[in-house]
């Protein structure tokens, strides 16, 4: 009976991962395991205590009530220090009595005015994971009637308890995934481009390779707990300003922009853009509203790759070679001189160019090289 009990314990965390709707199933089977009897799945920032809860046997006409008001005055997650408190928190399960004395508790406005009129008493947190400076967490709930959670209590819990911290994780990246496509990722993940995915407060949801190339080795970009900031002061404060712009929920109207990021030792600097990326869906899974930011290297080289030209316009490997040499900013007659050919070949050669690609001008020609260096992966 043990094993099969489990069994389907498991079955269920993990499918969790990939249907974020279970874990209220979870919930529920937690609960009747260790005798508890509502449950509340919740994502909090520990800084502006804002943040969204699934409930589990509990009533959902709560919630408004509890981010309205009570939130600030749960002194089971309202912290002193909040960046201090980050750094030491681990996943693990702790009770309301490992947080704080009982008798305090039941003095307190939030059991007073929140708790009694649910007839929740005690409370067991199950921690699953942390991002920045959100947590996500399970409560599940005792009235009065029952004793407090105890260490028998929570045997099965603490057992389960690794398996549920996998299985969020898993979960986290799964649902970023099918948020972009596995095909879009692709094609991003291979641009030339930094491209980062970013929530209000900086906190980094995906970046592509050329994105994870800027922040290395403390470059104009950097990464500081998790967060995208830039090295000069006032490049940070601005990045910061443009993303919560564009990535605040309930901002009216949420907007992007775009500012230049200084580089120290470079003539030119990156061009950043910034524009607001909806969510799916609000929860206590996925991401909240989001920022996507593009940043461009000035003085990266930008190419048409020779295969693109050829497979697009059907140039041959010699008219390609000419019409990179212009991009390159070469005239027709250096051209001829760096091909080694005279420079009526060139000339015959360009006008075969421009009749393959619809052009009648060298400047033509140019601008539309450059919307094919970036069309994406070859």
């Amino acid at each position: 009976m043990m094993a099969s009990r489990e069994g389907e314990m498991l079955d269920l965390v993990y499918g969790a991962a990939f249907e974020p709707d279970q874990w209220v199933k979870v919930m529920e089977r937690l609960a009747d395991h260790i005798g508890g009897e509502g449950g509340a799945m919740s994502r909090l920032n520990m800084q502006d205590g804002d943040g969204a809860v699934v409930l589990s046997r509990l009533d959902p006409a709560v919630l408004p009530k509890y981010f309205d008001h009570f939130a600030t005055r749960n002194p089971l997650s309202n912290v002193e220090d909040a960046h201090a408190y980050m750094r030491d928190w681990t996943p693990k399960i702790i009770t309301d009595e490992d947080w704080m004395p009982k008798a305090d508790l039941v003095r307190s406005e939030y059991y007073n005015d929140f708790l009694v009129p649910q007839d929740i008493h005690s409370t067991v947190m199950i921690r699953l994971g942390s991002e920045g400076m959100n947590i996500s967490v399970i409560s599940l709930t005792r009235s009065r009637r029952k004793d407090q959670f105890s260490g028998e209590d929570l045997a099965f819990a603490r057992w389960i308890h690794p398996h549920m911290v996998r299985s969020f994780a898993l979960g986290r990246k799964f649902v970023e995934q099918k948020r972009f496509g596995s095909d879009l990722i692709g094609a991003i993940d291979r641009s030339d481009h930094g491209v980062f995915v970013l929530e209000a407060d900086g906190l980094v949801r995906f970046a592509n390779r050329a994105a994870d190339a800027l922040v290395r080795e403390g470059g104009p970009l950097r990464l500081v707990g998790g967060q995208l900031t830039a090295s000069h002061p006032d490049a940070a404060r601005g990045l910061g300003a443009l993303v919560r712009a564009a990535a605040t929920p309930g901002s009216s109207p949420r907007r992007g922009g775009s500012m230049p990021i200084p580089c120290p030792n470079r003539r030119r600097p990156l061009s950043l853009t910034v524009a607001p990326l909806a969510p799916e869906r609000i929860s206590v899974f996925e991401t909240r509203a989001s920022a996507i930011v593009w940043v461009t290297d000035l003085e990266a080289g930008l190419a048409p790759p020779e295969q693109k030209l050829r497979a697009l316009f059907g140039l041959t490997q010699a008219e390609t070679r000419v019409a990179l040499a212009l991009f390159e900013g070469a005239t027709p007659k250096e051209a001829a001189e760096q091909m080694q050919v005279s420079f009526h070949t060139v000339r015959a050669q360009l006008a075969r160019v421009f009749d393959k690609t619809g052009v009648n001008r060298q400047a033509e020609l140019i601008r539309l090289m450059m919307r094919t260096a970036g069309a994406g992966p070859d």
